[in-house]
């Protein structure tokens, strides 16, 4: 018992220190409880850090998206766009006007479908051969070829209807009107296109018809 009681006297000091230590140390503890609150701070700050990142990066993310949304569609209208101009290149249809035909449009030019109506002058600086008039065509402007008569390349007219159409002038030039551009009707019209352009005074243009089976 003595032994013992001297062992804890000796050690006591020990003992207190280290009792003494812990409490040291347990400020030291809180010393570390403030460094662990110090590097939970820290932790919190770098995860904030990296939401904030990942939020910047979404948002990113999310206008990169919107840029390829706008870019696609720009492009789709684009080709859309483009798409019309290869499918329609050598006219311009406002309704169901046919406005205007290319001076790039050669040989047959047939009027497209859903047109009712032919401007004036339609024919006018355009070279092609063969005028092509379908039946849904209801009127045609005056003076096809223009006021100067400038389509020399025209060599024929094609009427579908079976009943003359209302037409102005054709303003055909003066070979042309000799022979040089023929005007095709249906065969069983042909005397009512004659009759139509008697009583509009078209008398040169009596002499221009043809049947169309001969075409």
């Amino acid at each position: 018992m003595k032994k013992l009681t001297e062992f804890f006297k000796t050690t006591k000091g020990f003992v207190t220190g280290v009792v003494l230590g812990v409490v040291v140390v347990g400020g030291g503890v809180v010393g570390i409880a403030a460094a662990t609150g110090n590097n939970t701070n820290t932790a919190q700050e770098e995860t904030t850090t990296v939401q904030e990142s990942t939020t910047i990066i979404e948002e990113t993310t999310t206008v990169i998206e919107e840029t390829d949304t706008i870019v696609e569609e720009a492009t789709t209208q684009k080709t859309t766009t483009l798409q019309n101009i290869i499918a329609q290149p050598q006219y311009v249809i406002s309704g169901n006007i046919l406005m205007s035909i290319s001076n790039t449009a050669s040989g047959k030019f047939t009027i497209p479908e859903g047109v009712t109506y032919i401007n004036e002058g339609i024919l006018s600086g355009v070279p092609i051969t063969d005028f092509i008039v379908p039946a849904y065509v209801t009127k045609l402007g005056n003076n096809l070829c223009g006021m100067s008569c400038s389509c020399p390349t025209l060599k024929a007219i094609v009427f579908y209807n079976t009943t003359p159409i209302e037409m102005g002038g054709l303003a055909l030039n003066h070979d042309q009107l000799n022979g040089g551009c023929l005007i095709y009707v249906p065969d069983e019209s042909i005397q009512a296109y004659t009759d139509y352009f008697h009583s509009k005074h078209f008398f040169e243009y009596e002499l221009l018809l043809r049947p169309l089976s001969t075409y």
